[in-house]
């Protein structure tokens, strides 16, 4: 059973105790301490909770909220150059004092840069657009309003993996002459590495291999 310790005066001859309206379990633990039984499920958002003693009856602010969940992302891979629309799915985005207000991304070393520019669209999906950042992977991690003062930040998905844009630079290649050897290579940086080459309309004779490598005899 969950519950919470209540700090207050005069405690020590409680005789009742409404969250949100309905009757809860209590403990009175001292004149200055009385522990709350919680229900199993809660409403959101501001709830009163009120304690009746002998003396009179008095009530404080309780907030129940649903804890914020990433659990999917698409794509995974971005480039440093940024502008990539982003979905992330998950649950909690939504609550009754504000969504999902403030989305980051953490670097291995433990660098956070924020995100700017995203949309809470329903309580399981946000899009958000990919900042320029340096090329590494990353966790990201959202967070919301649970109470007027304070924020909560639930389960963060991380295999958010940023590369620099993959780039050919190899821009010329010499001719081929029918019936001599040929053998020459296709160079590439960024992206992700092992690269997968291929080529169409060659002629025949010549092949690419995966590793960018065209070679062959021209027949043609």
């Amino acid at each position: 059973v969950r519950s919470r310790v209540v700090t207050g005066t005069n405690l020590s001859g409680a005789t009742g105790v409404t969250l949100g309206g309905a009757p809860v379990g209590f403990t009175v633990l001292s004149g200055t301490l009385l522990e709350v039984a919680l229900p199993a499920v809660g409403t959101a958002g501001e709830n009163a909770l009120v304690v009746t003693t002998p003396g009179g009856t008095d009530d404080l602010s309780f907030y129940f909220y649903s804890n914020v969940s990433l659990d999917t992302l698409n794509p995974t891979v971005v480039t440093t150059t940024g502008g990539d629309t982003v979905t992330l799915g998950g649950s909690g985005f939504e609550g009754p004092l504000g969504n999902v207000d403030n989305l980051r991304m953490i670097a291995s070393g433990g660098t956070e840069y924020p995100v700017t520019s995203f949309t809470v669209v329903s309580d399981s999906q946000i899009t958000f657009t990919s900042p320029v950042v340096p090329a590494q992977s990353y966790i990201l991690r959202a967070s919301k309003p649970i109470s007027p003062s304070s924020d909560i930040q639930g389960r963060d998905i991380g295999g958010f993996v940023v590369l620099e844009p993959l780039e050919i630079t190899t821009t010329s290649l010499p001719n081929a002459t029918q019936g001599i050897a040929y053998l020459q290579t296709v160079s590439a940086t960024g992206g992700a590495v092992p690269y997968d080459f291929s080529a169409t309309g060659l002629p025949g004779g010549l092949s690419m291999a995966s590793d960018g490598t065209i070679s062959g005899t021209p027949l043609v």
